[in-house]
């Protein structure tokens, strides 16, 4: 698939399953969104948070995954 994953680190990343996460900096500092993408090149932002530490938090992909199932059903 053509698409965002294939813009890679350190902009993009695959975090598990169909969740894939894009870093953005701007004026207000880091933030990061955690997206899946749909038929016909569409993507969706289920969870978009300012960084504060290296690592994707928990309860940030437990977000997306809940807001993932609820667009795919």
């Amino acid at each position: 698939m053509a698409g965002l994953e294939n813009v890679g680190m350190p902009y993009v990343r695959h975090l598990d399953g169909k969740l894939w996460e894009i870093r953005m900096k701007g004026r207000d500092g880091i933030a990061r969104a955690i997206y899946v993408t749909r038929r016909h090149r569409r993507i969706v932002i289920l969870h978009a948070f300012r960084k504060k530490s290296e690592k994707t938090p928990k309860s940030a992909i437990r977000v997306a995954l809940t807001r993932m199932k609820d667009i795919m059903s």
